[in-house]
């Protein structure tokens, strides 16, 4: 079976069958392809096919049409790095890390226990230095008789006015 011999069109780029179409002849001797006249017209006016909607230079420019191939996107694996942590080496959060749940129970409950004794010795240093400070408060100045505060007028209650003859 023999293929057939296409041509294409010098201004649409549609495929030109065999019996199709017509040829145009410079003087010069270039000879161009058309498939319909309103190609033949479009190229002697000097239309440019890239402007022109429905030619294939003009869907290829803009990407009409075109059906994106599916290809996979590359992700890169990510690189876990062990490294230190600033305060602390490497060694020592591995040897943290690979420690029995009881030894980090009994550790958590020591920290516990310092941490509410220090808790209690700040009470107890506070304790200590307000009582004597009220204790010389109190004796050294003896306390003012607070004035009395005006009370303001009651609200619709006319003020009278002593008219004296």
């Amino acid at each position: 079976m023999s293929t057939l011999k296409t041509e294409l069109c010098q201004f649409s780029q549609y495929r030109l069958h065999p019996g199709h179409g017509k040829k145009y002849a410079k003087v010069d001797g270039k000879i161009f392809n058309f498939v319909t006249r309103k190609c033949a017209r479009s190229f002697q006016m000097k239309r440019n096919p890239r402007d022109t909607r429905w030619t294939i230079l003009y869907r290829k420019k803009n990407k009409k049409g075109q059906i994106a191939e599916v290809s996979r996107k590359r992700t890169r694996k990510t690189v876990k790095y062990k490294r230190a942590i600033q305060g602390s080496t490497l060694e020592k959060i591995l040897q943290l890390r690979n420690q029995s749940s009881q030894v980090r129970k009994l550790q958590r409950e020591q920290a516990l226990k310092l941490a509410k004794e220090k808790v209690k010795a700040k009470k107890a240093l506070k304790s200590s230095d307000k009582k004597p400070k009220q204790a010389t408060r109190s004796k050294d100045k003896s306390k003012a008789p607070k004035q009395a505060k005006k009370q303001p007028a009651q609200k619709g209650v006319k003020k009278q006015m002593k008219h004296t003859l």
